[in-house]
């Protein structure tokens, strides 16, 4: 950690530079505008969402190139729903190469760290040791929120997760979750990831709204180890989803998750192309079928790569086209847009 340092971050409309100590943001000043601002961050951190906007967490924990890409995804998006966020980071130094890399709306880049003492014997309970981390981290959006009044909130790993789909229509999905959970007085819903993969027994967190933060504080609260006893033969390790799966099996809260039709997903992963093509992946939804284009098409695995959706995933009913989300990926995600001259040449593009 240096003892002192100077960052530039990247603003829509301006730049702004803040300076730490020992880590800590005590200065900063914004340059939006042609008009100067200057104020201490600790203290201005303390203010919180007063425009009754919505609430994303953003968990950010690893420090890899697509984990920069993944969080600016979901800036973007945040943008067009006009909300709020709080980048939840365990990670000093990852936390200046976030404001180092990334472009804000506005420099109101609010830090928090995950609640570790106060939620520790929750998460003994909820998860397994391998999982405690990931808890903790999953927990403090729950327990910040009811802290400062917010009883519904999106909770993003927004390291390693996208919706490969032009940004207004990933606004216009979350915006449908929204309608669709209050409408429906739904606890808690998450995007299809794992559900639908292992044939309807697993909820999962990942992309998740959740519309009655104080109704799943209460089955957190009041929490104990006998749940697992039904699930240790399922998993090796059981997590904090596991808990939430146990919650909805068991009728104590209304879980659910959602699917698009033709929307793309990445679970990202340096290797999600190789060894660990099970747990990171890239997949659609189309037709009543979740697919696995690597499985199915490249490695010609049906049985693996075409599933079934779960009957009770909740379809939102978006018009969006397959080659929409294609077009994206081209020009989000990949260096098309990036080649050298002589490279595109050379490739006839």
């Amino acid at each position: 950690m240096k003892i002192f340092e100077k960052i530039k971050i990247k603003l829509r409309k301006g730049k702004s530079k803040q300076i730490r100590i020992l880590g800590i943001p005590v200065f900063q000043y914004d340059n939006i505008a042609g008009k100067h601002h200057y104020y201490f961050p600790f203290v201005r951190n303390k203010s919180q969402n007063v425009d009754n906007k919505p609430v994303f967490y953003l968990k950010v924990n690893l420090e890899t190139s697509y984990s920069y890409l993944c969080l600016q995804y979901w800036l973007n998006i945040i943008e067009r729903v006009n909300g709020d966020f709080y980048i939840i980071c365990d990670k000093p130094q990852l936390e200046v190469q976030i404001l180092k890399s990334n472009t804000f709306t506005n420099s109101h880049i609010k830090f928090i760290r995950s609640i570790k003492r106060p939620l520790s014997k929750i998460v003994k309970n909820v998860a397994m040791p391998r999982w405690y981390n990931a808890a903790y981290a999953h927990l403090t959006t729950f327990y910040h929120a009811q802290s400062h009044n917010i009883n519904s909130f999106w909770n993003i790993d927004a390291d390693d997760t996208m919706l490969v789909t032009p940004f207004e229509k990933s606004a216009e999905i979350i915006k449908k979750v929204v309608m669709y959970a209050e409408r429906n007085q739904i606890d808690i819903m998450s995007l299809d990831m794992w559900h639908s993969r292992t044939r309807g027994e697993y909820w999962t967190f990942g992309i998740t709204y959740t519309n009655n933060a104080s109704k799943v504080i209460s089955c957190f609260n009041n929490s104990d180890e006998l749940w697992k006893k039904n699930y240790i033969n399922k998993d090796q390790s059981l997590n904090i989803d596991w808990f939430v799966t146990y919650l909805l099996d068991y009728k104590k809260i209304n879980a659910s998750t959602f699917y698009v039709d033709n929307l793309y997903f990445i679970h990202w992963s340096y290797d999600c192309f190789l060894q660990k093509i099970f747990s990171s992946y890239i997949c659609y939804w189309e037709n009543n079928k979740l697919i696995f284009p690597i499985i199915s098409e490249v490695l010609k695995n049906n049985e693996l790569g075409i599933i079934p959706i779960a009957k009770d995933c909740v379809k939102i009913d978006i018009p969006l086209t397959s080659s929409e989300c294609l077009s994206f990926a081209m020009n989000f995600i990949t260096h098309y847009n990036h080649l050298a001259p002589a490279l595109k040449n050379l490739w006839h593009i």
